[in-house]
């Protein structure tokens, strides 16, 4: 059994999970960045608790919180081993 290569229709597929991020003609039915041709997937809330809608400062909170656990973490178990 050989397989051969070639443009047919399964080529030509979208891969699944795929979504478009730019829609130029602004035919797509979602929500956009400003007024402008970036789509937003996945799409923020109006909850102030999603942290699509955290302010810069609040996600570099807690950027630095998690990287301080994992630090901390990581050294504990270092000085821990035999």
């Amino acid at each position: 059994m050989t397989m051969t290569v070639g443009a047919d229709s399964a080529d030509t597929a979208p891969v699944p999970g795929t979504v478009h991020l730019v829609d130029l003609n602004h035919s797509i039915q979602a929500r956009h960045a400003g007024n402008g041709d970036i789509i937003l997937n996945p799409a923020p809330s109006s909850d102030p608790d999603d942290p699509l809608n955290w302010s810069p400062r609040r996600k570099l909170t807690s950027t630095i919180c998690t990287n301080l656990y994992v630090e901390r973490s990581r050294t504990t178990y270092e000085t821990n081993q035999p």
